[in-house]
């Protein structure tokens, strides 16, 4: 009798249409799926996709066909930010608590016929707390200009590449146009949470001397390679190569020029005529 009672009150519950088309409605008398709720829903237990129910941090993503767990911390949008000559602005977006950096100073430019190419710009990446709404303000360093003019020294130096976001501020500075890479600073001193590497040193000329006709001596030059940006492999300036007769008419020729640095913040490289630009710094920001 028990049990008879209780297929009743199962009937009586849910119309024989929703029983037929084996969909349950709650809250709406006409279910257009297995479970169609018209209303809200309190869980006192989990909510498992596949049978499973995920882990600390993680939020259910639409596959297209179904869900999916995935972690937030895993960073799936990035968006880039090349030189300007004035500060750019990114707004944070809702829900986005915590972005990492990625950023990169300018590289400098080279100096005419120097021993030394230049150095690249400084590579920061930081992970900070972000608040939705707010900016993020960004200044991409602009690589230093070659040149052979002691006055136009200080364009040579590759600019700074900083990030204020939240009471941080974040900067890889830019290389050196003799030799030396560019480094970086945080504020405030005691933030930890992030992995700086010096931009890479200006290589040396290299000079070789070989007969190049019989009794005519050449001396080659070769200019060193610029300065390689941290994680931008061949962003480094590309040397001239020239060479200069020791013996018959004074002669001094370039047989290649330099190529311009690449884009992050790669060293310029010098020549005999011409010298090379840093490359610019670069800002990526993933949320």
């Amino acid at each position: 009798m028990k049990n008879i009672f209780s297929v009743l009150l199962i009937i009586n519950l849910f119309p024989a249409s929703q029983c037929l088309a084996q969909n349950v409605g709650v809250g709406t008398p006409i279910p257009t799926e297995k479970l169609d709720v018209n209303g809200n829903v309190n869980i006192a237990g989990t909510i498992k996709a596949n049978g499973v129910a995920g882990q600390t941090g993680q939020v259910l993503s639409s596959t297209g066909s179904g869900l999916q767990w995935i972690d937030m911390s895993k960073y799936q949008n990035f968006v880039q930010f090349n030189y300007q000559a004035t500060a750019q602005t990114w707004t944070v977006p809702a829900g986005v608590t915590k972005i990492m950096i990625e950023q990169w100073g300018g590289g400098g430019g080279a100096i005419y016929y120097a021993q030394f190419s230049a150095g690249s710009g400084g590579y920061l990446r930081s992970v900070i707390p972000a608040v939705p709404g707010a900016n993020v303000t960004i200044t991409i360093g602009k690589g230093g200009t070659g040149s052979n003019l002691a006055a136009t020294i200080p364009a040579l130096v590759g600019g700074s590449t900083e990030v204020v976001h939240n009471g941080y501020t974040l900067t890889a500075n830019g290389g050196l146009s003799y030799y030396t890479g560019g480094d970086f600073t945080v504020s405030p001193a005691s933030f930890r949470n992030y992995l700086g590497i010096a931009g890479g040193n200006g290589n040396r000329y290299d000079l070789k001397i070989s007969e190049y006709t019989p009794g005519v001596f050449r001396s080659y030059y070769f200019f060193g390679k610029g300065g390689e940006a941290p994680f931008a492999p061949g962003t480094g300036g590309t040397g001239s190569i020239i060479y200069e007769n020791n013996s018959g008419p004074a002669n001094t020729t370039n047989v290649t020029f330099p190529g311009n640095a690449g884009v992050p913040g790669g060293g310029g490289a010098p020549g005999w005529s011409y010298s090379a630009n840093g490359g610019n710094g670069l800002v990526i920001i993933y949320y």
